[in-house]
């Protein structure tokens, strides 16, 4: 009997630390994001390495030159100003090969290519409304040798509710993530 009761105080006590605030609050906001309740971003990344916040980074796309890739790009760079040293944005509109031909970006120590997925909702007519996914592949390429560093599939997923936040706010909060994600470093 002593055994039993010694045994359920063992897991109590271990119940009761796996429960930190920390891990309930993330545990909340992750189900409230399922739920729809609030918007839900999803990073998968190819390499879990972190990117120097002493890095210059370079954005580009292969959309630049419409007004929508130009939003998204300035909205992207509005979010990762504080998690890198600078943060550039190439108007021209390139895929990988044509940067690395005409060399843009000289001063950048990464550039991030910005594709929008064809299944996400950033150039459809009804654009990025309640409950709609806004996917992209972003691949981050070192500047200096021209390495592959990391493949990402990012995807931000609006609330159902509605919020009286833009979808550039959205967004720019989504790609805070991101580059929280990509440097190690807290959100503050």
């Amino acid at each position: 009997m002593r055994a039993i009761r010694w045994g359920l105080y063992t897991v109590a006590l271990l119940l009761s630390v796996a429960c930190t605030p920390a891990y309930t609050e993330k545990t909340g906001v992750d189900l409230a994001g399922r739920a729809g309740i609030t918007d839900s971003v999803s990073i998968e990344r190819s390499n879990q390495r972190l990117l120097s916040r002493q890095g210059q980074v370079c954005l580009l796309s292969d959309m630049a030159d419409t007004d929508t890739g130009k939003t998204l790009l300035r909205t992207m760079q509005a979010a990762f100003n504080g998690y890198f040293v600078a943060v550039g944005v190439e108007d021209a509109a390139m895929d990988y090969l044509q940067a690395a031909a005409t060399g843009v970006c000289p001063g950048a120590a990464y550039l991030f290519f910005v594709q929008s997925s064809e299944n996400g909702c950033l150039n459809k007519l009804g654009g990025c409304g309640k409950n709609a996914r806004a996917e992209f592949i972003i691949t981050i390429v070192n500047r200096a040798d021209q390495s592959l560093l990391d493949r990402v599939k990012f995807s931000v997923k609006n609330s159902w509710l509605p919020w009286n936040t833009d979808s550039t706010t959205r967004l720019q909060n989504a790609f805070e993530q991101l580059a929280q994600a990509m440097t190690g470093a807290k959100a503050g």
